[in-house]
């Protein structure tokens, strides 16, 4: 039995079958026909599946007439409401507006507005040049200007209209959405920043009925200001209205809707394996069951297989990118993050929401996102995770909120999913610590022969930004430092032994050289930074074990082709370059490393390490550690790469991804 289509399918399939309008209704004009058909609750679903079956040749050849037509109709009945004189819909429709009233206006409105966001989720992922789509859609290239001039004005008018309903605000946000993300950097997105929509689109986020669209609103914001970034950026509005916003109320909102967006993303990572931090009583049960004879292989942890996240992270870490443009442009936004610690749901909060700052659900995501990115292997992890440490470094080049983070305390869940684990913390600690275990994340997880070079170099400033700070502000930080100094010496080490592989991937030596140059800073700071002696004990053994790796180093930068230069060569007074910076930094642990395995071997060369570790703390407690005692630490001279062009068209395909569900 053949299935009964309706009218709007019915109708369609006959126009995309290439039937005339004056074929399928011999009595109505063009205008009356397209009244009717937009009278019609759409089908999106089908519409959707139509539309996409189309290839790009049928687009802008057999189907080129109808789209236009479709897409101009539509743009008619979407905006003629807010035009103000109720035109377009010809003299039918105004006969119908006397007994039907507002109604069949705001019907056909709300319909045409569906089509349009269905139409453009579909049409602008054919890969059409900018010329194409304006051509499709125009008509004419002449008639560029007047039609999407119309287009932009109609969302204006309908997201600043106090009358509108707000489903259909929504919707219209949305198909600001899904036309900014699918041209993406193409030539009509100009039509864009012709007109000012950031008024509108704040005020959508801070009116309590359509607050819930805050997380689309900064989507879009995001986008617009990054559209030409570099060679337009004084003809964007989008950008002068991020740099100068202090409203905080905006500020707060998007902070707050960023953070439930981090949560869901990291919850997909958890529903695929379950990494719960255990408890002491799951523990003891854990270790009640591995004494059993017949389970005693059943407790040896095993790994999720890696395909399993091959698709992650969800859509909605495209909230990533407003995250990295409003703390790269926005001061006021840094305060905002640091006062939601004590109004979100922190430690010290009272605050009725229940849920965690912005900050722990964002350092949240990191560990999943560092811990998977390369296993994964995806340009699109890759990207993501690239964006992410960006956005630590951002973070950490700021000392005051650097400081709050060492400060402030919280329970941040921290990725568990990859061996080796991080070792067990406190329920409660400093959020700066979870944020380097993300860094050592990072650095232990993706050492491979395509090395991420961008992404380790920015975890590095990341570290040496951090150990700066403590420095300066003389805070002991109650961390598991001895996993961050094995970690470095990792990536040493295999820089180190995969020359010829890594030579080939452009500025890995400046990431050797700012590795060192960072670890030099740890032996010249650590005795204000770790919490214990112990803690300093265990930093001089790692030392002391990595020579080898140490050793190495210089024999690597000079297999990298860097010039090495002569101390006696260096001006007085001239700032040393970054390779005499890395040569001086060699030099000073290579002294450390000699002092004490002098020490060491004076007690004899058969040593247990509790032998080792009890000579470095004799010496260490009785001199101090031996280091550079006449140099003055120095922080990061590194400039940060502030370009998010590499991203945003990641953050463009998944705002289409989460429309598509919408």
């Amino acid at each position: 039995m053949a299935r009964l289509r309706s009218k709007f399918e019915a109708t369609y399939e006959k126009l995309f079958e290439g039937q005339s309008i004056s074929k399928i209704a011999p009595r109505e004009d063009p205008t009356r026909f397209w009244a009717d058909m937009f009278a019609l609750d759409v089908d999106s679903v089908w519409l959707a599946n139509r539309l996409n079956a189309l290839s790009r040749e049928e687009c802008v050849h057999e189907q080129k007439v109808l789209l236009g037509q479709m897409f101009r109709h539509a743009l008619t009945f979407f905006t003629q409401s807010t035009d103000g004189d109720g035109a377009g819909a010809g003299a039918g429709a105004s006969a119908e507006s006397g007994s039907g009233g507002e109604g069949e206006e705001q019907r056909r409105k709300r319909n045409a507005l569906e089509t349009l966001v269905v139409f453009f989720h579909a049409v602008l992922q054919k890969d059409l040049a900018g010329w194409e789509i304006m051509d499709l859609l125009s008509g004419t290239m002449s008639e560029s200007d007047l039609i999407f001039g119309r287009l932009v004005e109609g969302i204006e008018s309908t997201l600043e209209n106090p009358e509108a309903p707000v489903a259909l605000k929504h919707r219209t946000l949305q198909l600001a959405l899904v036309f900014a993300c699918g041209i993406g950097q193409l030539s009509p997105g100009a039509y864009l920043l012709r007109r000012d929509l950031f008024p509108s689109i704040v005020m959508l986020i801070k009116l309590p009925e359509t607050t819930p669209f805050t997380f689309e609103s900064i989507l879009l914001i995001s986008v617009l200001l990054n559209y030409h970034k570099s060679e337009a950026a004084n003809l964007n509005p989008y950008l002068r209205r991020v740099r100068g916003s202090v409203d905080h109320t905006f500020l707060s909102k998007a902070c707050w809707a960023l953070g439930y967006a981090f949560d869901t993303v990291s919850k997909k990572y958890q529903e695929i394996q379950d990494d719960t931090p255990p408890s002491l009583a799951s523990t003891f049960g854990s270790f009640l069951t591995a004494l059993r004879p017949d389970r005693a292989l059943s407790s040896t942890p095993v790994e999720t297989p890696k395909e399993l996240f091959k698709d992650q992270p969800i859509e909605a870490a495209a909230g990533l990118l407003p995250l990295y443009e409003l703390l790269q442009l926005n001061p006021v936004f840094t305060s905002v993050i640091v006062e939601s610690l004590t109004t979100e749901g922190g430690a010290s909060s009272s605050g009725p929401t229940n849920r965690p700052p912005m900050i722990f659900s964002f350092v949240s995501l990191a560990s999943y996102l560092f811990t998977h990115a390369s296993s994964v292997g995806t340009p699109r992890s890759l990207s993501y995770a690239n964006l992410t440490m960006r956005i630590i470094a951002l973070m950490t080049s700021d000392e005051p909120m650097t400081a709050k983070f060492a400060r402030e305390s919280g329970n941040i869940r921290i990725c568990r999913q990859r061996l080796p684990r991080l070792p067990e913390s406190p329920t409660s600690r400093p959020i700066l610590c979870s944020i380097l275990d993300c860094l050592v994340l990072w650095l232990r997880h993706n050492l491979h022969k395509k090395l991420e070079v961008s992404s380790y170099r920015s975890c590095i400033y990341s570290v040496h930004s951090i150990l700066w700070m403590l420095g300066r502000q003389r805070i002991r930080l109650e961390y598991h430092w001895e996993e961050l100094w094995k970690s470095i010496f990792l990536l040493l080490e295999f820089t180190s032994s995969r020359v010829d592989n890594v030579k080939v991937l452009g500025r890995v030596d400046e990431l050797i050289e700012e590795t060192l140059i960072a670890l030099e800073l740890a032996t010249l700071l650590a005795e204000r930074l770790v919490p214990t002696p112990e803690a300093l004990h265990q930093f001089v053994y790692e030392l002391v074990r990595s020579k080898d790796i140490v050793d190495r180093q210089l024999s690597t930068l000079t297999a990298l082709e860097v010039m090495i230069p002569s101390p006696s060569t260096q001006p007085r007074g001239v700032p040393l370059t970054i390779q005499a910076q890395a040569l001086r930094a060699i030099k000073t642990i290579q002294g450390i490393i000699t002092y004490y395995e002098g020490k060491i071997n004076e007690k004899g060369t058969e040593m247990e390490i509790g032998d080792v570790m009890n000579v470095i703390a004799t010496e260490v407690e009785r001199d101090g550690l031996q280091t550079a005692p006449d140099r003055e630490p120095e922080g990061p001279t590194r400039r940060l790469d502030s370009s998010s062009e590499g991203f945003v068209k990641w953050a463009c395909r998944d705002g289409l991804a989460l429309l598509s569900s919408a």
